[in-house]
């Protein structure tokens, strides 16, 4: 029995949740710092080998808060790898837009 289900989708999220914690963006810090922590709780959650059958909800409102992140992550500051700001945001929000189309097939 596998102990974590290791994927890029749950790394990645786990990476942007953090990233986004320290980003500077023109947002409400409440606001950010909330949907930083969905994020992260939503990466984290993924990489555990459950069934994911009964997490569609939450997974929809992941898809949406992928689009919102890329919003933030383009528009603020990052701490790090701010040269890749753009290229960050567009997997994104890819990432999301395709959950969302996958979610409506």
């Amino acid at each position: 029995m596998k102990i974590v289900n290791l994927n890029v989708y749950s790394l990645f999220d786990l990476f942007v949740g953090i990233l986004m914690l320290h980003t500077v963006s023109p947002l409400p810090e409440l606001f950010a710092s909330i949907h930083a922590y969905f994020l992260i709780s939503k990466g984290g959650i993924t990489l555990l080998p459950i069934n994911l059958q009964g997490l569609i909800p939450l997974l929809v409102f992941g898809a949406a808060a992928d689009v919102i992140s890329a919003a933030i992550i383009l528009t603020g500051q990052l701490p790090i790898l701010t040269g890749y700001k753009e290229i960050i945001a567009g997997v994104l929000f890819i990432k999301g837009l395709w959950s969302l189309l996958g979610f409506m097939g």
